[in-house]
């Protein structure tokens, strides 16, 4: 599947979604979470999980397509092995974005659905339903998870044991990345109207329109010097940010490339991802260099650190997950499911990489 740009997915869930206002509560009907739990004997080509009425105690099931390429002699795991799990709502569950949570499990959001989900390590689903469709979504620093809503232009919360709250935004702000900022606040790019948003963990909103020139305000990271760093694809540049709302914008070598996703290495710099078939990284000071893909459509959109000091991405429309060194060197590992679009990506507590299949409605992990 080809993914021009992340806008664009956003833009087609919004166009699909039904759901008005926020119910709030524990899920749209204001009960509780949806569980699929996988059963120790899940097989490679087990059966979907079943999603359960809340209230209820639900009967450990395989939660399905738990499928994994061979490891090494004696169980041992070996680099680019790759397992995957089927979310209970299918192939319609659209997961756009995935955070290790501060629990311990990998949070990610349904935009197809509507749902909020969490999978363990062991691969069980616990799933929690909204009234709009959710985006990107982080850890925050108040021990819960926090979220974006661009159909209804706000920002969510929700505590590991499923309680939900919404904060509005004025109507087209269209929030799309969010993170926890240096400062204890939740940082948001405002895709809809050029803005970088922030939120105290009491709700409190302030806003910061882009430098002249600069639109489309994608992912959003810390900086490795107490700052922010975002991707404006409008523009194509990579903007630092200070916690006081001052910016720097540096233009990207290549014009046109749409930068998407960012993150902080290892090495100290930031790194992101170019749709247009590329990984960039920049220094504090605004010096770039761009390592091509072997496809010039790979489409590369998440990206995080690893916890083998290397940066891990996403290779959406080549069904790839890749890797890349401080020092350039790419590695890419072909995802098992034929067309899956991976896209979000983020490293796990148990020091794995977790991926979301944005077309097939799986959860991905792949060993460093």
């Amino acid at each position: 599947m080809s993914l021009r740009t992340v806008a664009s997915v956003i833009v087609l869930i919004a166009g699909l979604s039904a759901c008005r206002g926020f119910l709030g509560g524990r899920n749209s009907s204001g009960a509780g979470p949806f569980i699929s739990v996988p059963s120790p004997s899940t097989s490679p080509t087990g059966s979907p999980g079943a999603s359960h009425s809340p209230g209820t105690t639900p009967t450990p099931t395989a939660s399905g397509a738990a499928t994994a390429t061979p490891g090494a002699p004696g169980g041992i795991a070996v680099p680019g092995q790759i397992s995957e799990y089927a979310i209970p709502s299918g192939s319609g569950a659209r997961p756009l974005s995935i955070v290790s949570g501060p629990d311990g499990n990998l949070w990610f959001t349904e935009s197809g659905t509507n749902k909020i989900g969490t999978i363990t390590t062991a691969g069980s689903f616990t799933e929690y339903g909204l009234a709009n469709a959710p985006t990107d979504i982080t850890s925050g620093p108040d021990g819960a998870l926090w979220f974006t809503q661009g159909s209804n232009s706000s920002i969510g919360r929700i505590t590991t044991s499923g309680t939900i709250g919404t904060f509005p935004l004025t109507t087209g702000r269209e929030p799309l990345g969010i993170t926890t900022g240096p400062d204890g606040a939740l940082w948001f790019t405002e895709n809809g109207d050029a803005q970088i948003g922030r939120i105290t963990t009491a709700g409190l909103i302030a806003e910061y329109p882009l430098p002249a020139g600069y639109s489309l305000p994608i992912g959003i990271a810390p900086g490795p010097t107490g700052d922010m760093w975002y991707c404006a694809d409008g523009g194509t540049g990579v903007i630092d940010l200070l916690t006081t709302g001052a910016m720097t914008p540096y233009s990207v070598p290549t014009l046109g490339s749409n930068p998407q996703y960012i993150v902080t290495g290892s090495d100290g710099n930031i790194w992101f991802t170019e749709l247009g078939g590329k990984i960039a990284r920049v220094t504090p000071i605004g010096a770039f260099t761009e390592f091509p893909l072997a496809s010039p459509t790979s489409e590369p959109v998440g990206i995080t650190a690893g916890p083998d000091g290397n940066l891990w991405f996403t290779e959406s429309n080549t069904n790839k997950v890749g890797r890349i060194t401080p020092g350039g060197t790419i590695t890419e590992f072909t995802v098992p499911t034929a067309a899956s679009a991976p896209y979000a990506i983020a490293t796990g507590a148990d020091g794995n990489l977790w991926f979301v299949e944005n077309a097939t409605g799986k959860i991905g992990r792949i060993t460093p």
